[in-house]
Order: C-alpha cells, then sequence, then structure tokens
C-alpha cells in the first residue's frame, strides 16, 4: 500500500511525490501504532527550521492511507510557505484545508487507475469518496447548525445539557431529513467531538467544507488541465498567508470566490464518482 500511495503521487504530482519520498527517508512520519497512544492525526513543523512533521497512527488500512495523504497535504502546504516571512505563512482557517484535501483527491484518483487493484477495491475506493461526501456536505454541515444554535442561545445565558441535546437532534433531523430512522439521532454527538470544545476557534468545522469544495474544483482544473495547472497551485499555496482567501484566489488562479458558479463547478465535480457509485450500488 505505501508504495501504491507513493506511485499515485508521483504519476500525477511529482514534486509532490518527491517531496514525501524524502519524508519518508527523513523520517518525518511519526506513524507507529503503540499502546496508549491517543488516536488522530497532524501536521506540526518548525519555521526556525523549516521542517514539516507529520503524526497520525497507521495500520496500513485504506483510511489511514488517505489520512496520511491528507497530512502530507498539509505538510506540503507548508513546504511551499518556507520561503516566506513568518507572519505570510499564517493562512486563514478558510484554506487551511485546501492541500489536504487536494492531496486525497491525488491518491483516490491514482489507486482507482491502478490495474492490479481487484473490482472489488475499486469499488470500495468509489465507496470512500462517497463517505467523504457525506462527512464534508452533511455531517460537517450538521455540526455548524449546532454551533451556531448553540451560539445563539449561550448569548442569552447558560445552555443545560438537556438544550444541548435538544439542539444537536434538530440539526441532524435538518441535514439528515427523512434518511433517518425513528430513532436514529444521536442528542449526545456534541460530547463526542473534541472540536467543539477547542476554545480559540468558533466553527472549527467549517473550513473542511470550504476547503473540500474549493479542492473539489481545483481539481477538476487540473485533470483538464494536466501539469499545466501545478505552477499555479503552487502560488495558490505560497501566497495563502500574505491576503484575503479571495484575493490569493483570484490572483493566482484567477477564480472568483464570491460567485456561486464557482461553487456550482465544485459539486458537479462529484458527478464521476457518484455516478459510479450509483452504477455499483
Amino acid at each position: 500500500m505505501p508504495a501504491r500511495r507513493q506511485r499515485a503521487f508521483h504519476a500525477a504530482y511529482p514534486k509532490l511525490g518527491d517531496y514525501f519520498a524524502g519524508t519518508l527517508r527523513q523520517r518525518w512520519i511519526e506513524a507507529e501504532p503503540r499502546p496508549g497512544k491517543r488516536p488522530g492525526a497532524f501536521c506540526t513543523g518548525s519555521r526556525l527550521k523549516r521542517e514539516e512533521r507529520m503524526y497520525l497512527t497507521f495500520h496500513g488500512t485504506v483510511h489511514d492511507m488517505v489520512t496520511l495523504a491528507h497530512e502530507a497535504g498539509h505538510a506540503w502546504h507548508s513546504c511551499g510557505l518556507r520561503p516566506t516571512r513568518s507572519f505570510a505563512a499564517e493562512y486563514p482557517m478558510t484554506l487551511a484545508e485546501t492541500a489536504s484535501n487536494f492531496s486525497e483527491m491525488i491518491l483516490l484518483a491514482g489507486l482507482r487507475r491502478d490495474p492490479a487493484l481487484s473490482p472489488a477495491m475499486k469499488a470500495y475506493l468509489v465507496d470512500q469518496e462517497m463517505l467523504r461526501a457525506h462527512a464534508y456536505l452533511i455531517n460537517i454541515p450538521m455540526r455548524f447548525e449546532f454551533e451556531q444554535a448553540f451560539y445563539t442561545e449561550r448569548a442569552q445565558g447558560e445552555v443545560p445539557i438537556s438544550r444541548l441535546n435538544e439542539l444537536m437532534t434538530a440539526a441532524q433531523q435538518k441535514l439528515y431529513g427523512d434518511t433517518l430512522l425513528p430513532d436514529g439521532t444521536d442528542p449526545m454527538f456534541w460530547a463526542s467531538k473534541m472540536h467543539f470544545f477547542i476554545s480559540g476557534v468558533s466553527f472549527y468545522n467549517f473550513p473542511y467544507v470550504f476547503g473540500y469544495l474549493l479542492s473539489q474544483a481545483l481539481f477538476a482544473r487540473f485533470q483538464a488541465e494536466g501539469p499545466a495547472f501545478l505552477p499555479r497551485y503552487e502560488a495558490f499555496l505560497a501566497q495563502t498567508g500574505s491576503a484575503t482567501c479571495e484575493e490569493v484566489a483570484r490572483r493566482t488562479l484567477n477564480v472568483d470566490l464570491t460567485n456561486p458558479a464557482f461553487w456550482a463547478e465544485a459539486l458537479r465535480a462529484m458527478e464521476p464518482a457518484l455516478q459510479a457509485y450509483e452504477r455499483l450500488a
């Protein structure tokens, strides 16, 4: 599996493939499964040493591969910002999840093209694509709806647990609609997600939706234009800390993030995977 991941990166984006191979050689990825090791994954680094580090627990599953590709995208983003001054390397949350999702899509597209992959594994990868779409377009917006309702009520005073449960149930019913079974809600979902308890950042999950849709649109253009797109993508990453997301996208990619047509393009980019999923189902 690791070899397939490297081939997927090298085939589509050689510079990213070379960078990822370098992180393996230099042992910049801490992925050993150990008793007591906390779950989750993250990327960090040093502006002083101009180096990146990735942390996760790798068990060799496809999900772990996608997670590692996600963190490798973050690391590549940081690598592109190395030459900038420190303040220009601090990009907004709206752009924090673009490179990570772009990297995931390179991996999944590369794996699907692998002729050695079994039909069952290819079907599994399409299922993974739909799970990603569900997470970013239904589950995470549901979390946004809950947080928005919570902050509205919190402005009037303390919100008891019983009311938190009601707000979570209402958010789930709004986003999932009639796909929920009568007893299908999870009122205590708010208590199980660490992101709700990060006091320094409100609406922590929103950038994941933004980054997912933005990367969908950018990846569609990459597939249409080929390698000629990559220098503009790298310029985009290198300038993410130098201006607003709208300005950076307009300056480097010539796209207007305030135009609803751009986001419609992002949604249409998911159609091939959706059609493949429908054929399998």
